[in-house]
């Protein structure tokens, strides 16, 4: 079979996600082993840095399964740069659970919706080193589970742990459903007093 009759049945997010977790691996950097494994570690965070100070932004989200089929609590972490002061900041939200059926996505109460449920909603909140490499292995735990799922096929049900990560631009999307508790992820609300 032609490769280009394949391409319509591959999941061009997919293919997006891998490439970039090989581009923030630094495969092409790591062609033979290295005794310096922590440098080589902290040039791609500071390269990941770089690309935050330049305007990239990532977002993370967690929902946990706290009322079961019905979702649960959800945290949302933005991570980006305030251009004029050339500093890294995050913009947190945590919503509560709720077995209250939601209005319509696109109709006027969906606001008043969220807001009722809303705990937590801090903007412009300045990281530290240790909180952006947080995020940053945050980001390849994810990476690395979700290429682990594709391997075997996994299937995504309603219940567990949902896990989102996508940058600014969407050129990065890793959505996982039945995913893991996401340690990086739970070191970083911690750090950032979410919990």
């Amino acid at each position: 079979m032609h490769f280009m009759q394949l391409l319509p049945t591959i999941n061009m997010t997919l293919v997006r996600s891998f490439i970039c977790f090989l581009i923030i691996m630094g495969i092409g950097s790591c062609n033979e082993p290295s005794q310096n494994t922590k440098f080589d570690i902290q040039a791609n965070i500071d390269e990941f840095k770089k690309a935050i100070l330049s305007g990239q932004s990532y977002f993370l989200m967690q929902e946990d399964d706290s009322i079961g089929e019905w979702g649960g609590t959800k945290v949302f972490i933005n991570i980006k740069s305030e251009l004029a002061n050339n500093i890294i900041t995050v913009d947190i939200k945590k919503v509560l659970a709720s077995k209250e059926p939601p209005p319509p996505p696109h109709s006027d109460s969906i606001n008043v919706y969220n807001d009722k449920l809303t705990i937590l909603n801090s903007k412009n909140i300045r990281v530290d080193e240790n909180q952006i490499e947080l995020v940053f292995n945050a980001i390849l735990e994810l990476t690395d589970h979700k290429m682990r799922d594709l391997e075997i096929g996994k299937v995504c049900s309603g219940f567990g742990f949902k896990n989102f990560v996508s940058n600014s631009d969407s050129t990065f999307l890793i959505r996982d459903c039945q995913s893991i508790r996401w340690n990086n992820f739970q070191e970083l609300k911690k750090s950032l007093k979410v919990d």
